[in-house]
């Protein structure tokens, strides 16, 4: 049976035009709402939507300048009215509420409720998606072309080569973007966008907050069937320079220490760099983080039972990722001779610094004066 037989069979054919009425409010409400939020975006960005546009009968500066003025006050004016209309709507669809409710039943209210929300959503989304798309083209429209193009052609190159071999177009229109420059996924990450929803589900379902939980997993889920993959942002010949760039053995790619930009090298002569500067070196042949992390934390665990910590200080100290850290080197690219400078990417914390000295003997100062530092810090607590 059809929801409009069953309310006209139970109630008549004038509470059914009368729930029609209830869900044609709704969702010209929604499509209220947007159409305000547009207009209110449009007067924050001095924007002029075609339909408020007005040929100027004389061609002066003057009349341009009255003509302009006229359309924006025309837009916060339609705007207001728009305001106005959804709030009386909005009392509109409260007395026709309490209406129905004195008639209808508790749960053909709650079957009306659901088809009305239902058909306002589906309209809060497709007038939302067409009035963006219509801001977008608005904003293109109005912005300054000119001037971005003669931006353009004054950008100088942003690599330096110091390889012998030839450096193809597509690689340096590529690296021409800068390191700022971030390349769009081709495909959604969507195990990882699950992944995390359901731990942080999880995370509310131990504080016992059910509802939230199932709220989120549901809007992440309805996001995630709506969501659509972002436009590539790079050509196919940068997309395939980017690939060729990544599988390449010969040739690597560093970052300027100061600056904004990139050092094309051959891989060789950046490791003979590197080693240059760090001098001689023992290397081990395994890696003894995992032991000299369970030894450290046995100990942190014994002097945080006598209270030799505050809970800020044994967090900080504590090797909750022993992973041997990783150096990288960066080209000093304002200086003549180019060289490779070397930093670690985690060097500031004690576990750290004591990890370094286990993996890698340096014969430099700045090591042994680092670690004497932190052997003080912690006899201090014994």
């Amino acid at each position: 049976m059809s929801l409009k037989k069953y309310i006209e069979d139970r109630y008549g054919s004038i509470i059914y035009q009368k729930t029609l009425g209830f869900k044609d409010m709704k969702t010209k409400r929604s499509k209220t709402k947007n159409q305000s939020i547009f207009l209110q975006k449009c007067i924050s960005h001095h924007l002029i939507p075609k339909s408020l546009r007005l040929k100027c009968p004389v061609k002066t500066k003057v009349a341009k300048g009255m003509m302009k003025n006229f359309q924006f006050r025309l837009l916060i004016s339609i705007k207001n009215d728009t305001r106005r209309k959804f709030f009386k709507l909005e009392k509109e669809i409260c007395n026709l509420k309490e209406e129905l409710m004195s008639i209808l039943s508790n749960n053909d209210m709650k079957m009306i409720e659901e088809v009305s929300n239902k058909a306002s959503e589906k309209m809060f989304i497709s007038s939302k998606e067409r009035l963006l798309k219509k801001f977008r083209i608005l904003k293109e429209i109005n912005s300054p072309r000119s001037c971005n193009n003669n931006q353009q052609r004054y950008i100088k190159d942003c690599v330096i080569d110091l390889t012998s071999e030839t450096f193809p177009d597509n690689h340096k229109s590529l690296l021409n973007l800068g390191p700022k420059f971030v390349p769009t996924q081709k495909h959604i990450p969507f195990m990882d966008i699950i992944s995390i929803t359901e731990s942080s589900a999880l995370k509310l379902e131990y504080n016992k907050d059910n509802i939230a939980a199932q709220n989120l997993r549901k809007d992440i889920l309805k996001t995630l069937k709506m969501c659509k993959p972002p436009k590539d942002n790079l050509s196919k010949s940068q997309r395939k320079a980017l690939n060729e760039i990544k599988e390449s053995n010969l040739i690597s790619i560093y970052p300027f220490d100061k600056g904004s930009g990139f050092v094309r090298i051959k891989k060789e002569d950046a490791v003979q760099k590197i080693k240059d500067q760090i001098g001689e070196i023992n290397t081990l042949a395994e890696d003894p983080t995992n032991s000299f992390a369970v030894k450290i934390k046995t100990t942190l665990s014994k002097l945080n039972k006598k209270n030799k910590f505050t809970k800020e200080e044994y967090e900080v100290i504590y090797p909750s990722d022993p992973i041997a850290p990783r150096m990288y080197g960066v080209i000093k690219a304002h200086k003549p001779e180019k060289k490779l400078s070397y930093e670690n990417n985690s060097f500031n914390s004690w576990y750290t610094r004591l990890r370094l000295i286990s993996i890698f003997s340096f014969n430099h100062p700045i090591f042994f004066k680092q670690m004497s530092n932190t052997l003080k810090k912690l006899s201090g607590f014994c």
